[in-house]
């Protein structure tokens, strides 16, 4: 199961916003999402103060083992 606290929307935006994520999915803008040990390792990588927010942030959704996004807390529910 992934942890997903961001993504990367309209070609070069990496945010952590879930209504700005959500919107580019609903636009065909949404690129790669990003979970917590790969923001995690780009913030060791020392890119600035926003990416350590953003791998210590909280959890958006998550992304089970079949591909399905789940809400976190949600007892194990898809999301719609």
């Amino acid at each position: 199961m992934r942890e997903i606290v961001g993504a990367k929307i309209n070609g070069r935006t990496i945010t952590n916003s879930l209504p700005k994520i959500v919107e580019a999915a609903k636009n065909g803008r949404l690129g790669e999402v990003y979970d917590r040990k790969q923001m995690q390792f780009m913030s060791c990588c020392d890119l600035g103060r926003d990416w350590d927010l953003m791998a210590n942030g909280p959890t958006l959704f998550l992304i089970g083992d079949d591909g399905r996004p789940q809400w976190p807390n949600a007892g194990g529910k898809a999301a719609p």
